[in-house]
């Protein structure tokens, strides 16, 4: 059970990492130029949105992937 829990974890913090680079990279790639300008805040909001809902969507994978390697290793 012991062996178990550490895969889990392992699973989840490696979906974390994945998700929260994501995250920062979509920020990185479309919002950076936007703190530049001051009348770009509506576009600086919206990248930061994107870049949730990408950074969700990896988590979201790296989870599922984990999740089909426990239960084939079962």
């Amino acid at each position: 059970m012991e062996g178990r829990l550490v895969r889990v974890t392992r699973g989840n913090e490696v979906a974390l990492w994945s998700g929260g680079a994501a995250f920062f990279g979509s920020v990185l790639a479309v919002g950076v130029f936007d703190l530049l300008d001051i009348t770009g805040w509506a576009e600086l909001l919206s990248s930061i949105i994107v870049a949730g809902f990408t950074g969700g969507a990896v988590y979201c994978q790296q989870r599922l992937t984990a999740a089909k390697e426990r239960d084939n290793g079962d």
